[in-house]
Protein backbone atom coordinates (compact mmCIF):
# COMPACT_ATOMS: atom_id res chain seq x y z
CA UNK A 1 0.00 0.00 0.00
CA UNK A 2 1.32 3.38 -0.92
CA UNK A 3 0.39 5.87 1.59
CA UNK A 4 0.02 9.28 1.74
CA UNK A 5 -0.82 12.35 4.35
CA UNK A 6 -2.87 14.68 4.06
CA UNK A 7 -1.53 18.18 3.04
CA UNK A 8 -2.35 21.57 1.26
CA UNK A 9 -1.99 21.71 -2.19
CA UNK A 10 -1.45 24.25 -4.86
CA UNK A 11 -1.86 23.46 -8.56
CA UNK A 12 0.87 25.28 -11.16
CA UNK A 13 0.79 25.26 -15.04
CA UNK A 14 3.08 24.87 -18.11
CA UNK A 15 2.31 25.73 -21.51
CA UNK A 16 3.43 25.32 -24.76
CA UNK A 17 2.77 29.45 -25.40
CA UNK A 18 3.75 30.46 -21.51
CA UNK A 19 6.58 32.79 -19.97
CA UNK A 20 8.45 31.78 -16.87
CA UNK A 21 7.55 35.15 -16.18
CA UNK A 22 3.69 34.68 -15.53
CA UNK A 23 2.32 33.67 -12.34
CA UNK A 24 2.16 29.78 -13.59
CA UNK A 25 -1.86 29.85 -13.52
CA UNK A 26 -3.78 28.02 -15.91
CA UNK A 27 -4.41 31.16 -17.73
CA UNK A 28 -0.60 32.73 -17.53
CA UNK A 29 1.54 29.15 -17.48
CA UNK A 30 4.59 29.04 -16.94
CA UNK A 31 7.05 28.05 -20.28
CA UNK A 32 9.69 25.99 -19.05
CA UNK A 33 9.27 22.77 -16.85
CA UNK A 34 12.49 23.06 -14.84
CA UNK A 35 12.05 26.41 -13.67
CA UNK A 36 8.33 25.04 -12.86
CA UNK A 37 9.60 22.38 -10.74
CA UNK A 38 12.07 24.84 -8.61
CA UNK A 39 8.93 26.73 -7.85
CA UNK A 40 7.22 23.80 -5.73
CA UNK A 41 6.88 22.91 -2.25
CA UNK A 42 5.53 19.86 -0.40
CA UNK A 43 2.54 18.93 -1.66
CA UNK A 44 1.84 21.03 -5.26
CA UNK A 45 1.55 19.91 -8.53
CA UNK A 46 2.88 21.18 -11.89
CA UNK A 47 0.23 20.17 -14.65
CA UNK A 48 1.92 20.21 -17.93
CA UNK A 49 -0.90 21.81 -20.61
CA UNK A 50 -0.93 19.56 -24.01
CA UNK A 51 2.22 20.23 -26.51
CA UNK A 52 5.47 19.17 -27.41
CA UNK A 53 8.21 20.91 -24.63
CA UNK A 54 11.98 20.42 -26.34
CA UNK A 55 13.59 20.60 -23.00
CA UNK A 56 16.18 18.66 -20.72
CA UNK A 57 14.16 18.60 -17.25
CA UNK A 58 15.96 18.55 -14.01
CA UNK A 59 14.61 17.64 -10.69
CA UNK A 60 17.28 18.53 -8.51
CA UNK A 61 16.54 18.07 -4.86
CA UNK A 62 19.09 20.60 -3.34
CA UNK A 63 16.76 22.80 -5.02
CA UNK A 64 13.29 21.66 -5.15
CA UNK A 65 11.29 18.81 -3.53
CA UNK A 66 8.69 17.51 -1.55
CA UNK A 67 8.83 15.79 1.94
CA UNK A 68 7.27 13.15 4.47
CA UNK A 69 3.53 15.58 4.67
CA UNK A 70 3.43 15.69 0.80
CA UNK A 71 4.80 14.85 -2.66
CA UNK A 72 5.60 17.08 -5.56
CA UNK A 73 3.71 15.98 -8.62
CA UNK A 74 4.48 16.92 -11.92
CA UNK A 75 1.82 15.43 -14.33
CA UNK A 76 1.25 15.84 -17.93
CA UNK A 77 -2.57 16.22 -19.51
CA UNK A 78 -2.88 13.99 -22.39
CA UNK A 79 -0.75 14.27 -25.11
CA UNK A 80 2.02 16.59 -22.87
CA UNK A 81 4.97 15.37 -24.73
CA UNK A 82 8.62 15.79 -23.81
CA UNK A 83 10.76 15.94 -27.62
CA UNK A 84 14.55 15.51 -27.70
CA UNK A 85 14.51 15.98 -31.24
CA UNK A 86 17.69 18.91 -31.70
CA UNK A 87 18.93 18.24 -28.54
CA UNK A 88 21.90 16.03 -27.77
CA UNK A 89 23.42 14.21 -24.28
CA UNK A 90 26.04 15.40 -22.48
CA UNK A 91 27.12 12.59 -20.96
CA UNK A 92 24.56 10.26 -18.76
CA UNK A 93 21.82 12.65 -19.12
CA UNK A 94 17.98 12.15 -19.26
CA UNK A 95 14.76 13.99 -21.00
CA UNK A 96 14.10 13.90 -16.86
CA UNK A 97 17.13 13.55 -14.65
CA UNK A 98 15.92 13.25 -10.96
CA UNK A 99 19.27 13.56 -8.62
CA UNK A 100 19.30 13.88 -5.04
CA UNK A 101 15.48 14.14 -4.47
CA UNK A 102 12.99 13.35 -2.44
CA UNK A 103 9.26 12.70 -2.30
CA UNK A 104 8.81 13.25 -6.26
CA UNK A 105 5.78 12.01 -8.36
CA UNK A 106 6.06 11.96 -12.27
CA UNK A 107 2.69 11.08 -14.32
CA UNK A 108 1.47 10.74 -18.09
CA UNK A 109 3.86 12.27 -20.05
CA UNK A 110 5.80 11.54 -23.20
CA UNK A 111 9.74 11.25 -23.59
CA UNK A 112 10.90 10.77 -27.14
CA UNK A 113 13.87 11.18 -29.51
CA UNK A 114 17.28 11.91 -27.40
CA UNK A 115 19.82 10.41 -29.65
CA UNK A 116 23.58 10.87 -29.66
CA UNK A 117 25.60 11.86 -32.41
CA UNK A 118 26.76 8.98 -34.77
CA UNK A 119 30.03 7.48 -34.97
CA UNK A 120 32.21 4.50 -33.40
CA UNK A 121 33.11 5.24 -29.25
CA UNK A 122 30.18 8.00 -28.24
CA UNK A 123 30.64 8.54 -24.49
CA UNK A 124 27.33 10.08 -24.19
CA UNK A 125 24.35 7.98 -22.12
CA UNK A 126 21.35 9.25 -23.60
CA UNK A 127 18.36 8.29 -20.67
CA UNK A 128 14.23 8.76 -20.64
CA UNK A 129 14.61 8.96 -17.27
CA UNK A 130 18.06 8.96 -15.42
CA UNK A 131 17.67 9.08 -11.31
CA UNK A 132 21.16 8.64 -9.11
CA UNK A 133 21.96 10.44 -6.20
CA UNK A 134 20.41 10.25 -3.11
CA UNK A 135 17.02 9.67 -3.60
CA UNK A 136 13.92 8.14 -2.45
CA UNK A 137 10.38 7.79 -2.01
CA UNK A 138 9.77 8.54 -6.13
CA UNK A 139 7.15 7.41 -8.26
CA UNK A 140 7.08 7.19 -11.87
CA UNK A 141 4.03 6.41 -14.00
CA UNK A 142 2.12 6.28 -16.59
CA UNK A 143 5.11 7.39 -19.09
CA UNK A 144 5.56 6.70 -22.64
CA UNK A 145 9.16 6.32 -23.38
CA UNK A 146 10.88 5.86 -26.92
CA UNK A 147 13.38 6.01 -29.32
CA UNK A 148 16.01 6.72 -27.20
CA UNK A 149 19.27 5.84 -29.07
CA UNK A 150 22.94 5.71 -28.47
CA UNK A 151 24.54 5.41 -32.48
CA UNK A 152 27.67 4.37 -31.38
CA UNK A 153 29.18 1.61 -34.01
CA UNK A 154 31.41 0.09 -31.42
CA UNK A 155 31.82 -3.24 -31.15
CA UNK A 156 31.99 -5.79 -27.71
CA UNK A 157 35.62 -6.83 -29.02
CA UNK A 158 37.02 -3.14 -28.51
CA UNK A 159 37.39 -3.01 -24.64
CA UNK A 160 38.37 0.69 -24.66
CA UNK A 161 34.19 1.71 -25.95
CA UNK A 162 31.31 0.65 -24.09
CA UNK A 163 28.27 2.99 -25.06
CA UNK A 164 25.00 3.23 -23.61
CA UNK A 165 20.80 4.22 -23.42
CA UNK A 166 18.07 3.70 -21.01
CA UNK A 167 14.80 4.40 -21.25
CA UNK A 168 14.53 4.16 -17.71
CA UNK A 169 17.78 3.94 -15.50
CA UNK A 170 18.12 4.45 -11.69
CA UNK A 171 21.41 4.61 -10.50
CA UNK A 172 22.45 3.75 -6.78
CA UNK A 173 26.04 5.97 -6.77
CA UNK A 174 26.27 7.23 -3.06
CA UNK A 175 26.45 5.76 0.04
CA UNK A 176 22.95 6.55 0.47
CA UNK A 177 21.52 5.37 -2.22
CA UNK A 178 18.09 5.30 -3.74
CA UNK A 179 15.15 3.68 -2.06
CA UNK A 180 11.33 3.60 -1.61
CA UNK A 181 10.66 4.18 -5.53
CA UNK A 182 7.66 2.64 -7.60
CA UNK A 183 7.90 2.49 -11.36
CA UNK A 184 4.01 1.91 -12.29
CA UNK A 185 2.13 1.35 -15.63
CA UNK A 186 5.17 2.86 -18.07
CA UNK A 187 6.14 1.93 -21.42
CA UNK A 188 9.34 1.58 -23.33
CA UNK A 189 10.19 0.67 -26.67
CA UNK A 190 11.62 1.53 -29.84
CA UNK A 191 15.46 2.09 -28.07
CA UNK A 192 18.59 2.11 -29.24
CA UNK A 193 20.45 0.34 -25.77
CA UNK A 194 24.12 -0.25 -27.48
CA UNK A 195 25.16 -2.00 -24.67
CA UNK A 196 23.15 -1.41 -21.79
CA UNK A 197 19.33 -1.96 -21.25
CA UNK A 198 16.01 -0.38 -21.45
CA UNK A 199 14.67 -0.64 -17.89
CA UNK A 200 17.80 -0.83 -15.66
CA UNK A 201 18.53 -0.63 -11.51
CA UNK A 202 22.18 -0.73 -10.87
CA UNK A 203 24.02 -0.01 -8.06
CA UNK A 204 22.76 0.90 -4.28
CA UNK A 205 18.57 0.33 -4.58
CA UNK A 206 17.07 -0.79 -2.06
CA UNK A 207 13.13 -1.18 -1.71
CA UNK A 208 11.66 -0.95 -4.85
CA UNK A 209 8.40 -2.32 -6.73
CA UNK A 210 7.34 -2.51 -10.61
CA UNK A 211 4.63 -3.18 -11.49
CA UNK A 212 2.15 -2.95 -14.34
CA UNK A 213 4.87 -1.61 -16.88
CA UNK A 214 5.93 -3.20 -20.60
CA UNK A 215 8.81 -3.03 -22.36
CA UNK A 216 8.91 -3.72 -25.90
CA UNK A 217 10.36 -3.77 -29.23
CA UNK A 218 14.41 -2.59 -27.98
CA UNK A 219 17.71 -4.09 -29.55
CA UNK A 220 18.41 -4.97 -25.64
CA UNK A 221 17.74 -6.22 -22.23
CA UNK A 222 14.11 -5.17 -21.22
CA UNK A 223 14.60 -5.15 -17.34
CA UNK A 224 17.75 -5.47 -15.85
CA UNK A 225 18.39 -5.64 -11.75
CA UNK A 226 22.63 -5.08 -11.23
CA UNK A 227 25.03 -5.52 -8.69
CA UNK A 228 28.88 -5.46 -8.39
CA UNK A 229 29.42 -3.50 -11.53
CA UNK A 230 31.05 -0.39 -9.01
CA UNK A 231 28.01 1.74 -9.72
CA UNK A 232 28.54 3.11 -5.70
CA UNK A 233 32.54 3.25 -5.91
CA UNK A 234 31.85 5.26 -2.55
CA UNK A 235 30.15 2.43 -0.63
CA UNK A 236 31.97 1.11 1.97
CA UNK A 237 30.75 -1.97 1.84
CA UNK A 238 30.24 -4.07 -1.22
CA UNK A 239 27.17 -5.71 -0.21
CA UNK A 240 25.56 -2.51 -0.58
CA UNK A 241 26.75 -2.07 -4.37
CA UNK A 242 23.88 -4.05 -5.45
CA UNK A 243 19.98 -3.68 -5.63
CA UNK A 244 17.80 -5.41 -3.15
CA UNK A 245 14.58 -6.33 -1.87
CA UNK A 246 12.10 -5.48 -4.60
CA UNK A 247 8.98 -6.93 -6.36
CA UNK A 248 8.46 -7.09 -10.14
CA UNK A 249 4.94 -7.62 -10.48
CA UNK A 250 2.57 -8.10 -13.93
CA UNK A 251 5.08 -6.41 -16.56
CA UNK A 252 5.81 -7.50 -20.29
CA UNK A 253 8.67 -7.90 -21.89
CA UNK A 254 7.84 -8.57 -25.13
CA UNK A 255 10.40 -8.78 -28.42
CA UNK A 256 14.10 -7.09 -26.44
CA UNK A 257 16.59 -8.82 -28.83
CA UNK A 258 19.77 -7.98 -29.98
CA UNK A 259 18.59 -9.69 -33.49
CA UNK A 260 17.04 -6.01 -34.30
CA UNK A 261 20.19 -4.82 -34.94
CA UNK A 262 22.96 -4.32 -32.31
CA UNK A 263 25.93 -3.24 -33.52
CA UNK A 264 27.59 -4.20 -29.97
CA UNK A 265 26.82 -7.63 -30.77
CA UNK A 266 27.65 -7.96 -34.01
CA UNK A 267 23.98 -7.76 -34.77
CA UNK A 268 23.82 -11.21 -33.75
CA UNK A 269 24.46 -12.46 -30.24
CA UNK A 270 20.71 -13.87 -28.94
CA UNK A 271 21.71 -12.57 -25.37
CA UNK A 272 18.95 -10.04 -24.29
CA UNK A 273 17.21 -11.31 -21.49
CA UNK A 274 13.51 -10.08 -21.14
CA UNK A 275 13.76 -10.07 -17.05
CA UNK A 276 17.36 -10.30 -16.09
CA UNK A 277 19.14 -10.36 -12.19
CA UNK A 278 22.94 -9.85 -12.46
CA UNK A 279 23.78 -9.57 -9.10
CA UNK A 280 20.67 -8.82 -7.30
CA UNK A 281 18.79 -10.48 -4.04
CA UNK A 282 15.94 -10.33 -2.38
CA UNK A 283 13.63 -9.72 -5.89
CA UNK A 284 9.61 -11.32 -6.47
CA UNK A 285 9.09 -11.87 -10.24
CA UNK A 286 5.40 -12.51 -10.04
CA UNK A 287 2.65 -12.79 -12.75
CA UNK A 288 4.91 -11.64 -15.86
CA UNK A 289 4.83 -11.87 -19.37
CA UNK A 290 8.12 -12.52 -21.50
CA UNK A 291 7.53 -13.32 -24.79
CA UNK A 292 10.05 -12.53 -28.04
CA UNK A 293 12.99 -12.13 -25.96
CA UNK A 294 16.06 -13.79 -27.03
CA UNK A 295 15.83 -15.32 -23.08
CA UNK A 296 12.70 -15.36 -21.13
CA UNK A 297 14.57 -15.03 -17.63
CA UNK A 298 17.96 -15.02 -16.77
CA UNK A 299 19.40 -15.23 -12.93
CA UNK A 300 23.59 -14.82 -12.97
CA UNK A 301 26.35 -13.06 -11.89
CA UNK A 302 28.67 -11.99 -14.46
CA UNK A 303 30.92 -10.78 -11.73
CA UNK A 304 33.36 -14.02 -10.47
CA UNK A 305 32.95 -14.93 -6.99
CA UNK A 306 30.03 -13.00 -6.88
CA UNK A 307 25.89 -14.04 -6.96
CA UNK A 308 22.71 -13.33 -7.79
CA UNK A 309 20.69 -14.73 -4.34
CA UNK A 310 17.37 -15.02 -3.45
CA UNK A 311 15.07 -15.20 -5.83
CA UNK A 312 11.80 -16.18 -6.16
CA UNK A 313 9.49 -16.84 -9.64
CA UNK A 314 6.24 -17.24 -9.84
CA UNK A 315 3.19 -17.20 -11.61
CA UNK A 316 5.52 -15.88 -14.79
CA UNK A 317 4.29 -16.91 -18.44
CA UNK A 318 7.63 -17.77 -20.38
CA UNK A 319 7.14 -18.45 -24.07
CA UNK A 320 8.01 -18.20 -27.65
CA UNK A 321 11.70 -16.48 -26.66
CA UNK A 322 14.31 -16.70 -29.43
CA UNK A 323 17.23 -18.63 -27.42
CA UNK A 324 15.84 -19.92 -23.62
CA UNK A 325 12.47 -19.54 -21.71
CA UNK A 326 14.89 -19.71 -18.20
CA UNK A 327 18.69 -19.53 -17.61
CA UNK A 328 20.55 -20.17 -14.28
CA UNK A 329 23.94 -19.72 -13.30
CA UNK A 330 26.87 -18.06 -14.05
CA UNK A 331 28.13 -17.87 -18.02
CA UNK A 332 31.77 -19.17 -17.37
CA UNK A 333 33.22 -22.58 -16.24
CA UNK A 334 35.75 -20.69 -14.90
CA UNK A 335 34.98 -19.52 -11.26
CA UNK A 336 38.15 -16.93 -11.61
CA UNK A 337 36.70 -15.64 -15.03
CA UNK A 338 34.46 -13.61 -16.32
CA UNK A 339 30.96 -14.89 -16.41
CA UNK A 340 32.59 -16.79 -13.05
CA UNK A 341 29.78 -15.73 -10.64
CA UNK A 342 27.08 -17.87 -9.37
CA UNK A 343 23.16 -18.03 -8.74
CA UNK A 344 22.08 -18.93 -4.75
CA UNK A 345 18.42 -19.94 -3.17
CA UNK A 346 16.60 -19.63 -6.36
CA UNK A 347 12.90 -20.84 -6.39
CA UNK A 348 10.85 -21.07 -9.23
CA UNK A 349 7.24 -22.12 -8.79
CA UNK A 350 4.23 -22.30 -10.89
CA UNK A 351 5.22 -20.68 -14.26
CA UNK A 352 3.78 -21.79 -17.45
CA UNK A 353 6.61 -22.30 -20.11
CA UNK A 354 5.69 -22.73 -23.77
CA UNK A 355 8.09 -23.27 -26.60
CA UNK A 356 10.82 -21.92 -25.92
CA UNK A 357 13.89 -22.70 -28.42
CA UNK A 358 17.53 -22.57 -30.01
CA UNK A 359 20.58 -22.21 -28.31
CA UNK A 360 19.13 -23.32 -24.99
CA UNK A 361 15.78 -24.84 -23.96
CA UNK A 362 12.71 -24.35 -21.73
CA UNK A 363 15.25 -24.36 -18.49
CA UNK A 364 18.84 -23.91 -18.93
CA UNK A 365 21.18 -24.74 -15.96
CA UNK A 366 24.51 -22.95 -17.15
CA UNK A 367 27.28 -23.02 -13.72
CA UNK A 368 27.24 -22.81 -10.31
CA UNK A 369 23.75 -23.01 -9.37
CA UNK A 370 23.50 -22.87 -5.06
CA UNK A 371 20.11 -24.39 -3.38
CA UNK A 372 17.20 -23.77 -5.92
CA UNK A 373 13.81 -25.63 -5.80
CA UNK A 374 11.62 -26.31 -8.61
CA UNK A 375 7.63 -26.94 -8.23
CA UNK A 376 4.45 -27.16 -9.82
CA UNK A 377 5.72 -25.47 -13.13
CA UNK A 378 4.29 -26.35 -16.71
CA UNK A 379 7.09 -26.90 -19.10
CA UNK A 380 5.72 -27.57 -22.57
CA UNK A 381 8.45 -27.81 -24.90
CA UNK A 382 8.73 -27.57 -29.29
CA UNK A 383 10.36 -31.49 -29.48
CA UNK A 384 10.54 -34.14 -26.88
CA UNK A 385 10.18 -33.71 -23.37
CA UNK A 386 14.01 -34.75 -22.16
CA UNK A 387 14.76 -31.75 -24.68
CA UNK A 388 13.33 -29.32 -22.80
CA UNK A 389 15.54 -28.96 -19.78
CA UNK A 390 19.80 -28.92 -20.59
CA UNK A 391 22.75 -28.33 -17.96
CA UNK A 392 26.25 -28.07 -18.64
CA UNK A 393 28.36 -30.85 -18.07
CA UNK A 394 30.57 -30.62 -14.72
CA UNK A 395 28.08 -27.30 -13.69
CA UNK A 396 29.45 -27.45 -10.23
CA UNK A 397 25.59 -27.30 -9.31
CA UNK A 398 24.50 -28.15 -5.54
CA UNK A 399 21.54 -28.95 -3.82
CA UNK A 400 18.80 -28.56 -6.68
CA UNK A 401 15.64 -29.72 -5.60
CA UNK A 402 12.94 -30.71 -8.24
CA UNK A 403 9.22 -31.08 -6.80
CA UNK A 404 6.03 -31.86 -9.21
CA UNK A 405 6.37 -30.54 -12.61
CA UNK A 406 4.18 -31.16 -15.69
CA UNK A 407 6.43 -31.96 -19.05
CA UNK A 408 4.98 -31.90 -22.45
CA UNK A 409 6.05 -31.46 -25.84
CA UNK A 410 5.93 -33.27 -29.02
CA UNK A 411 6.95 -36.44 -28.14
CA UNK A 412 7.45 -38.19 -24.79
CA UNK A 413 10.88 -39.38 -26.02
CA UNK A 414 13.31 -39.33 -22.87
CA UNK A 415 10.58 -39.03 -19.87
CA UNK A 416 12.90 -41.30 -17.91
CA UNK A 417 15.46 -38.62 -17.74
CA UNK A 418 13.43 -35.92 -16.66
CA UNK A 419 14.12 -35.13 -13.09
CA UNK A 420 11.81 -34.76 -9.77
CA UNK A 421 8.05 -36.09 -9.64
CA UNK A 422 7.71 -35.70 -13.43
CA UNK A 423 4.23 -35.73 -14.44
CA UNK A 424 3.80 -36.06 -18.94
CA UNK A 425 1.06 -35.31 -19.61
CA UNK A 426 -0.13 -32.77 -21.98
CA UNK A 427 -1.16 -29.79 -19.56
CA UNK A 428 -4.34 -28.95 -21.54
CA UNK A 429 -3.55 -24.78 -22.03
CA UNK A 430 -6.52 -23.49 -22.95
CA UNK A 431 -5.65 -21.77 -26.91
CA UNK A 432 -1.68 -21.94 -26.85
CA UNK A 433 -2.20 -20.37 -30.71
CA UNK A 434 -3.77 -17.19 -29.06
CA UNK A 435 -0.95 -17.26 -26.13
CA UNK A 436 -3.94 -18.71 -23.42
CA UNK A 437 -2.06 -20.44 -20.99
CA UNK A 438 -5.02 -20.84 -18.44
CA UNK A 439 -5.92 -24.60 -18.00
CA UNK A 440 -9.37 -26.18 -19.14
CA UNK A 441 -11.63 -26.83 -17.17
CA UNK A 442 -10.27 -31.34 -17.75
CA UNK A 443 -6.87 -30.26 -16.99
CA UNK A 444 -4.53 -32.93 -15.54
CA UNK A 445 -2.88 -29.70 -13.94
CA UNK A 446 -5.82 -28.86 -11.45
CA UNK A 447 -5.80 -29.63 -7.76
CA UNK A 448 -2.61 -31.57 -8.36
CA UNK A 449 0.11 -28.88 -6.71
CA UNK A 450 2.25 -28.91 -3.86
CA UNK A 451 1.80 -26.17 -1.90
CA UNK A 452 5.50 -24.52 -0.45
CA UNK A 453 6.54 -23.09 2.88
CA UNK A 454 6.20 -19.44 3.43
CA UNK A 455 9.77 -17.47 3.08
CA UNK A 456 10.81 -16.25 6.47
CA UNK A 457 14.28 -15.30 6.29
CA UNK A 458 13.75 -12.50 4.08
CA UNK A 459 14.38 -9.77 6.81
CA UNK A 460 13.84 -5.92 5.67
CA UNK A 461 11.25 -4.39 6.48
CA UNK A 462 9.97 -3.93 3.26
CA UNK A 463 8.46 -7.97 3.16
CA UNK A 464 6.42 -6.99 6.23
CA UNK A 465 7.12 -10.48 7.66
CA UNK A 466 6.71 -13.74 6.21
CA UNK A 467 6.48 -14.10 2.12
CA UNK A 468 3.91 -16.89 0.49
CA UNK A 469 5.81 -18.89 -1.44
CA UNK A 470 3.05 -18.70 -4.64
CA UNK A 471 2.34 -15.33 -3.72
CA UNK A 472 -1.39 -14.15 -3.27
CA UNK A 473 -2.42 -13.91 -6.82
CA UNK A 474 -1.83 -15.52 -10.08
CA UNK A 475 -0.99 -14.59 -13.49
CA UNK A 476 -4.25 -13.32 -13.90
CA UNK A 477 -4.73 -11.40 -10.92
CA UNK A 478 -6.97 -13.96 -9.26
CA UNK A 479 -6.61 -15.46 -5.65
CA UNK A 480 -3.90 -18.31 -5.52
CA UNK A 481 -5.30 -20.62 -3.70
CA UNK A 482 -8.90 -21.67 -4.62
CA UNK A 483 -8.49 -25.20 -2.32
CA UNK A 484 -5.36 -27.12 -3.73
CA UNK A 485 -3.03 -25.28 -5.55
CA UNK A 486 -2.93 -25.85 -9.66
CA UNK A 487 0.41 -26.27 -12.14
CA UNK A 488 1.25 -23.32 -13.80
CA UNK A 489 0.68 -19.71 -13.86
CA UNK A 490 -3.35 -19.71 -13.76
CA UNK A 491 -5.63 -20.91 -10.88
CA UNK A 492 -8.22 -22.32 -12.30
CA UNK A 493 -12.25 -21.28 -11.97
CA UNK A 494 -10.28 -19.01 -8.83
CA UNK A 495 -11.86 -15.35 -7.47
CA UNK A 496 -10.44 -11.85 -9.25
CA UNK A 497 -9.20 -9.51 -7.59
CA UNK A 498 -9.01 -7.21 -10.64
CA UNK A 499 -11.82 -5.26 -12.05
CA UNK A 500 -12.03 -2.88 -14.58
CA UNK A 501 -15.28 -1.20 -13.46
CA UNK A 502 -14.21 1.64 -11.23
CA UNK A 503 -15.62 4.72 -10.72
CA UNK A 504 -13.92 7.27 -12.43
CA UNK A 505 -14.46 9.38 -9.25
CA UNK A 506 -12.27 10.30 -6.59
CA UNK A 507 -13.40 8.86 -3.08
CA UNK A 508 -13.76 11.71 -0.86
CA UNK A 509 -14.84 12.08 2.54
CA UNK A 510 -15.75 7.91 3.48
CA UNK A 511 -16.71 8.30 7.23
CA UNK A 512 -18.69 6.05 9.42
CA UNK A 513 -19.08 2.70 10.65
CA UNK A 514 -18.69 -0.41 9.01
CA UNK A 515 -19.41 -3.83 10.61
CA UNK A 516 -19.47 -5.78 7.33
CA UNK A 517 -17.83 -6.77 3.87
CA UNK A 518 -17.39 -3.51 1.59
CA UNK A 519 -15.53 -2.49 -0.82
CA UNK A 520 -14.88 0.55 -2.34
CA UNK A 521 -13.16 0.96 -6.10
CA UNK A 522 -12.34 3.61 -8.38
CA UNK A 523 -9.70 5.47 -10.84
CA UNK A 524 -9.49 8.15 -8.55
CA UNK A 525 -8.21 9.02 -4.83
CA UNK A 526 -9.90 6.91 -1.94
CA UNK A 527 -9.75 9.40 1.36
CA UNK A 528 -11.27 7.78 4.63
CA UNK A 529 -12.28 8.57 8.25
CA UNK A 530 -14.15 5.41 8.40
CA UNK A 531 -14.06 3.22 11.68
CA UNK A 532 -14.02 -0.62 10.59
CA UNK A 533 -15.30 -2.68 13.65
CA UNK A 534 -16.71 -6.12 14.24
CA UNK A 535 -15.38 -9.01 11.82
CA UNK A 536 -16.13 -6.64 8.91
CA UNK A 537 -13.24 -6.88 5.54
CA UNK A 538 -12.90 -3.56 3.97
CA UNK A 539 -11.36 -3.73 0.64
CA UNK A 540 -9.75 0.06 -0.87
CA UNK A 541 -8.67 -0.28 -4.39
CA UNK A 542 -7.72 2.65 -5.98
CA UNK A 543 -5.58 3.34 -9.24
CA UNK A 544 -3.97 6.41 -7.84
CA UNK A 545 -3.44 6.82 -4.14
CA UNK A 546 -5.11 6.20 -0.26
CA UNK A 547 -5.22 8.45 2.66
CA UNK A 548 -6.06 6.81 5.54
CA UNK A 549 -7.17 10.09 7.70
CA UNK A 550 -7.65 11.40 11.40
CA UNK A 551 -10.24 9.13 12.66
CA UNK A 552 -9.57 6.52 10.72
CA UNK A 553 -9.30 3.28 12.84
CA UNK A 554 -9.12 -0.86 12.42
CA UNK A 555 -10.42 -2.61 15.80
CA UNK A 556 -11.49 -5.96 16.81
CA UNK A 557 -11.20 -8.57 14.70
CA UNK A 558 -11.67 -6.43 11.53
CA UNK A 559 -9.38 -6.49 8.39
CA UNK A 560 -8.21 -3.55 5.97
CA UNK A 561 -6.96 -4.68 2.57
CA UNK A 562 -5.86 -2.00 0.30
CA UNK A 563 -4.35 -2.09 -3.00
CA UNK A 564 -3.02 0.43 -5.36
CA UNK A 565 -3.41 0.41 -9.27
CA UNK A 566 -6.75 -1.50 -9.34
CA UNK A 567 -5.41 -4.76 -8.17
CA UNK A 568 -4.80 -6.65 -5.35
CA UNK A 569 -1.92 -8.61 -4.37
CA UNK A 570 1.99 -9.01 -5.79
Amino acid sequence: MTGYSIHAQTSYYIGPTGDDNNPGNNSLPWATITYGVNQLSPGDVLIIKTGTYAEKVVINGNITGGSAAGHITIRGEANAIIDGQGLSPNGSEGLITIVDAQYIIIDNLELKNFVTSTGYNITDSPLGIYIHGNSHDLIVRNIKIHDIRNLSSCNQTDFNCGPSANGIGVFGDTQTGIYDIEFLDNEIYNCTLASSEAFVLNGNIDRFTIKGNHVHDNNNIGFDFIGYEGTCSTCINEEDDRVRNGIVSHNKAINNTTTLGNPWYGNDGESAGGFYVDGGRNIIFNGNESTGNDIGFEFASEQPGKSTEDILMINNVIYKNLSAGLSIGGYGADPAGEGGGSAERIYVYNNSFYQNWDWGTEINFAYRIIDASFQNNIIYGVSAVNDNFYQEPNGQHQNIIWGKNIWWGSSTNGQASLPGQALVIDPLYSNSITNNFALQSNSSGIDVGIAQADITDWTSPFWGGNIRAHGTVDQSMNLRYNGIIDMGAYEYDSISLCTDDFAEVNMNGLSGTINNTTTYETDGIIDSRQVITNSALINYDSKIEINLLPGFEVVSAATLHAFIDGCGGI
